[in-house]
């Protein structure tokens, strides 16, 4: 799992969220009902990044403040931001800083 920090300089829009999975070594399958991999999303209503573990069986595909369906982020780092839609600052937190 890493832990992203999003920062736009010009709306001051700043977010952290974790993404991936808690193993690197952890597959899917039928019997693994523990797999977790959360994806990055954008809440259009609310204009803002939103994580999703979609292998939860309770996962909708819905913002959960507004109840509007999100949209998937497909690049593995997002250039725009989700608020104003200018550059953004994408940058991978290192665990130790979070947690020490």
């Amino acid at each position: 799992m890493d832990v992203w920090y999003f920062k736009c300089s010009n709306c001051e829009y700043e977010k952290k969220l974790t993404l991936g999975t808690y193993d690197l070594e952890q597959t899917f399958t039928d019997l693994n009902e523990d797999f977790v991999y959360y994806k990055l999303f954008i809440c259009k209503k609310e204009n803002m990044f939103v994580t999703g573990n979609i292998y939860d069986n309770h996962f909708d595909n819905r913002c959960l403040t507004d109840g509007s369906e999100l949209v998937p982020v497909e690049e593995s780092q997002p250039k725009k931001c989700p608020k104003c839609n200018t550059n953004i600052l994408v940058e991978k937190i290192d665990l130790s800083e979070v947690i020490g």
